[in-house]
């Protein structure tokens, strides 16, 4: 019996698996079931009444935990028999399926659930990954440990504002110090924890002390070049309990180390030293590292103290893990045509003399046999500067996670529980574009020279709550603070000069009070209200929630939920001072007339809070022991949501280092074949508060048992997600906007079919996933396979076999700049096919395999 997350009594069932447990406290607990060959089930909201008797049953199925077949797709808490009785929605992934399906991060698994999609995505292992539920946005889904916000808080229109990151990146999501990840749908996340989520949270869970020592030892090797070591032990001494891990996984992804010409880079000039200087090294090196360390101490039989350190680390080599842009020549012919097109069937260039070259029907360039310059056929223009388009040699991203955690707990009485609850977290990011060894000759630019950044979001906390039973229901009260400071520095091209970056800091402090009333045996009411206060805004916000989950009979269980929560900007948003883009080689520039493109940002300090209101219902039916379905309708309603515009550049010229201003210029030429472009063509991104959206869908999953040994597991979604009202002010400079469309890279369907065999030779489960059209890989609809077999050696000893998109499917180690969808437009789009619109279209990883050893003790 575990009450908040710690053992407090155990038992074993009689021969009939009948069991008992006497003397417990009022409150609420979870009832963990354990039988050897078996999957532990974990049933929660058990609520004990004083003076009463509470009635837990459980049919538990074969282990699979240890052969790693438990579906991602579809929620089954406590088990693949029991119905959601909570007043959420959520879905709920066992760390050790991550391990043993030849998931890299928990990221990566996230991205299979109903209504989880990403703001972008490509193959590189390591690459960026952004956590977006249910479309409202990755700011709009705060990121927890055990309970308590980690990395920046906060919503912006973008992952990244004004120097500093605005949420987390799960590049940095290992998973071998965790149990669980728990997601939780909706502004129901803000009733439990007391976070600026309107979308949802991901709650990364550690391990837990047990009842009796165990301890196991893993070892996996895989394609790609990838390692997998690690221990975790768990255990409890007397009135010491821990619960220590450590992992590592290393892997060379995509592109093994090797030289590759950048020729979609070299622009309009030819000649073998320009080709030369765009040559580097390019590789995907991706390193994932994670150890936690945790203690609990019993101090009385009423009071527990729980020490914990967690630590969370990623390495990316970005020249192949992200940098992997690729113009392809259909994309180059048009962009040369259009150029032409543009500038009076002229196109410029300037050679070794100093003086410009001028071509009348063709491109200008320059060559090792023309240095002054001479004319190419756009077709041939196309042909020698397509290609691989890196950001340039040596760059590399960490991100490094540190948290400190502390929790006191102790029983008052018979009725009273008070937890104190603190935390201190550092979440940092390294971003390295310093110069290399590549200097391109004709303009003397230094290839991807941003220097090196580095970002610190450093958060405080302290929660204080009093929870308080009685016969029919539970009253919480508490106060929840949290305090986040941003700071960082940058340092140039050639480590020159150190800048500090700006400093950011903001205080949130809340209020709430929570009740649970057991209106009867059958129906449960609860409540959640809190009062906030923003440093940022100075506002204090009020968001209740109520929820009601009707059990009609054991079988059929029914939850309607109504909310708002209120969603505070990120700091940089609103204390941001101008910030220039420090490495235009890498910006997506805009060509064509009159088109501009953002090279900075600026906080605005009028910027408001969004704010939501949402409405859930939701049905859960159990057909017999082994098959079970759910249907969850949603819609949210967002107001005052937050837009990102671009402002005239001009007046903030004098703000901009006259060297870096000048490499933009150069830059936007060279990206848009010699079209000639001012800072008229350059705007300033600032933040503003715009018009309303609307999210609305429907979540079907369910497991069906065909046998004993065959299982089948399917969910099915549909979300809805469009804006309403933005003002043509925004729809001019943001022409994928539409208002009442869907949004993009939100799909609006996604299908899951999971096959679970158990047999005598071995177990194996084979995964599949359709996701439609408007997609994070901006491709057309498309559909992979995971496999996964297993087999237990002895009592001791399993291993698996883990293969990620088993069939090769919809992979493209690039992203083809040119071959992506067209993306709709709103009245003010002039971009008449994806080339105008430079569309790049990404691809999955190809299939990667893992054998896995694991030992235990």
């Amino acid at each position: 019996l575990d009450h908040a997350d710690s053992p407090v009594a155990s038992t074993t069932t009689d021969a009939s698996g009948s069991y008992h447990l006497d003397g417990i406290a009022p409150g609420p607990y979870a009832v963990v079931l354990q039988a050897a060959h078996y999957d532990t089930m974990r049933v929660t909201d058990v609520f004990v009444i004083a003076g009463a008797t509470m009635q837990v049953n459980a049919t538990l199925s074969v282990a699979r935990i240890e052969s790693g077949l438990k579906t991602i797709a579809t929620v089954r808490v406590g088990g693949e028999t029991s119905l959601q009785k909570s007043t959420t929605i959520s879905e709920r992934i066992p760390a050790t399926q991550l391990q043993q399906q030849n998931y890299n991060r928990v990221g990566d698994a996230l991205i299979t659930l109903p209504g989880v999609n990403v703001d972008s995505l490509s193959s590189a292992a390591g690459d960026d990954i952004f956590i977006d539920i249910r479309g409202l946005g990755a700011t709009e889904t705060q990121t927890l440990l055990d309970g308590h916000p980690i990395g920046p808080i906060g919503v912006a229109p973008s992952t990244f504002f004004n120097g500093a990151p605005t949420t987390f990146d799960y590049q940095a999501s290992p998973y071998f110090g965790l149990r669980n990840v728990d997601v939780t749908y909706g502004s129901g996340a803000t009733g439990l924890y007391g976070t600026d989520s309107i979308g949802g949270v991901v709650d990364l869970q550690t391990l837990n002390p047990t009842t009796k020592p165990a301890t196991e030892v893993f070892s996996g090797i895989g394609s790609a070049g990838k390692s997998t070591v690690g221990v975790r032990t768990t255990g409890r001494d007397g009135r010491l309990g821990y619960a220590l891990a450590h992992g590592q996984e290393d892997l060379y992804g995509d592109f093994p180390r090797k030289s590759i010409a950048q020729t979609g880079d070299v622009g309009q000039d030819l000649t073998s030293n320009t080709k030369a200087a765009f040559t580097w090294p390019v590789s995907a090196n991706y390193r994932l590292r994670n150890d936690l360390y945790k203690l609990t101490y019993q101090l009385s039989p009423a009071s527990n103290l729980l020490l914990g350190y967690y630590d969370a680390l990623s390495w990316d080599d970005k020249s192949g893990n992200g940098d992997n842009d690729y113009y392809t020549y259909e994309q180059q012919l048009y962009t040369a045509n259009a150029t032409l097109a543009a500038n009076g069937n002229q196109s410029s260039v300037t050679g070794a003399s100093g003086t410009p070259f001028t071509c009348t029907g063709a491109i200008a360039v320059i060559t090792n046999a023309s240095p002054n310059g001479t004319c190419d056929t756009p077709q041939q223009w196309a042909a020698a500067a397509s290609g691989p388009a890196g950001g340039g040699p040596s760059p590399w991203q960490a991100i490094r996670n540190h948290d400190y955690h502390a929790r006191f707990t102790s029983r008052i009485g018979h009725n009273s529980e008070l937890v104190l609850d603190g935390f201190s977290d550092s979440y940092a990011v390294d971003y390295n574009r310093s110069c290399g060894p590549s200097i391109v000759p004709a303009t003397g630019l230094c290839v991807g020279g941003g220097g090196y950044d580095t970002t610190f979001t450093r958060t405080t906390g302290f929660l204080a709550s009093d929870e308080i039973t009685s016969a029919r229901n539970s009253l919480g009260l508490g106060i929840f603070l949290a305090n986040q400071n941003v700071t960082g520095d940058t340092f140039s091209s050639g480590g020159i000069s150190v800048t500090a970056n700006q400093p950011l800091h903001f205080v949130e402090s809340s209020f709430f009070v929570r009740d649970q009333l057991n209106l009867s045996a059958k129906l449960t009411a609860f409540f959640n209200g809190w009062f906030r206060h923003s440093s940022l805004t100075n506002q204090t916000n009020f968001d209740p929630r109520l929820s009601f989950i009707y059990r009609a009979t054991p079988d059929d269980v029914f939850r309607l939920t109504g909310g708002h929560a209120t969603g505070n900007p990120a700091a940089p948003l609103v204390l941001g001072q101008f910030t220039p883009n420090g490495t235009p080689e890498n910006i997506n520039y805009n060509c064509g007339a009159g088109m501009t493109t953002g090279v900075g940002t600026i906080g605005n300090t009028s910027v408001k809070p969004e704010s939501g209101t949402d409405l859930e219902a939701g049905y859960g039916h159990r057909f017999n022991p082994s098959s079970t379905v759910e249907i969850d309708a949603y819609q949210t309603n967002l107001t005052n949501q937050l837009f990102q515009i671009g402002v005239p550049a001009a007046p903030y010229a004098a703000l901009f280092n006259p060297a870096l201003l000048a490499r933009v210029l150069a830059a936007y030429s060279n990206h848009c074949a010699g079209g000639i472009y001012t800072i008229a063509n350059l705007n300033v991104q600032q933040v503003v508060n715009a018009a309303q959206a609307r999210y609305r869908g429907v979540e079907l999953r369910g497991h069906l048992g065909v046998t004993k040994r065959l299982g089948i597991d399917y969910a099915y979604d549909i979300q809805s997600a469009v804006r309403l009202g933005v003002p043509d002010s925004i729809l001019q400079n943001n022409v994928q906007i539409i208002n009442g469309a869907q949004i993009l890279g939100v799909p609006l369907h996604k299908l899951s079919v999971g096959l679970n065999l158990r047999s005598n030779l071995f177990d194996g489960r084979l995964d599949t996933y359709w996701i439609a059209q408007n997609n994070g890989y901006n491709r057309p609809a498309y559909s992979y396979s995971n496999l996964s077999l297993s087999k237990r050696i002895n009592g001791r000893v399993s291993v698996n076999l883990g293969v990620q998109n088993l069939f090769d499917s919809a992979t493209d180690l690039y992203g083809r700049i040119g071959y992506g969808v067209f993306q709709p437009q709103n009245r003010y789009g002039t971009a008449l096919n994806a080339f105008d619109q430079g569309s790049e279209r990404f691809g999955m990883p190809p299939r990667s395999v893992q054998f896995m050893v694991t030992t235990k003790f």
